[in-house]
């Protein structure tokens, strides 16, 4: 079971036709709780919003967990705070994560490699040296890191009211069918 959770599942690509599986899966499961169990549909498209990361994400689960959860915390902190309190600063704060969240995970290593290649070190140095560094393309990182950005801002200026269920939020944030659509 260690080794499930800790080693990547083999991702699937949106063309694939498991991927057309997968949808026809998901919908079935959705009706059929929505049939039996009303409330637990909004866990449901949760639960398979998060499986669709975890296939189509190609990298390990820990690593994907990780990720999602920051984000998650992180935005349901920042607007609960922002609103109880009135203050900006957690606002500031909460955006300023996510950024620093989005930058590290896609741009981080390429920037280090230009400096290496341009300071003269071979490329199996820089590997070798960043390979703890080189996280992955996430699929959607950018997608639903700039929704949460753009939630904490509208709970910010007044728009919206703070979701004080972290599942709901994280629902939100994650629904893949508007990363896909």
């Amino acid at each position: 079971m260690r080794e499930f959770i800790y080693y990547m599942i083999p991702p699937v690509r949106l063309t694939d036709f498991l991927f057309f599986e997968f949808l026809l899966a998901a919908g079935a499961l959705y009706y059929i709780s929505g049939s039996l169990f009303k409330r637990s549909q909004e866990y449901i498209l949760l639960l398979i919003s998060l499986i669709f990361y975890a296939v189509s994400a190609g990298i390990p689960l820990v690593k994907l967990f990780i990720i999602i959860c920051y984000v998650a915390l992180i935005t349901y902190l920042g607007a609960i705070l922002t609103e109880r309190t009135g203050r900006k600063i957690f606002t500031y704060f909460a955006v300023s994560a996510l950024i620093a969240a989005l930058f590290f995970l896609k741009d981080l290593y390429n920037i280090l490699e230009w400096i290496y290649y341009f300071a003269g070190v071979n490329a199996a140095d820089i590997e070798e040296r960043f390979a703890r560094v080189k996280f992955f393309s996430l699929l959607g990182l950018s997608y639903y890191t700039l929704s949460a950005i753009g939630y904490i801002l509208d709970v910010s200026w007044g728009s919206y009211k703070a979701e004080r269920n972290l599942f709901k939020l994280m629902l939100y944030i994650f629904y893949f069918p508007a990363l896909i659509s």
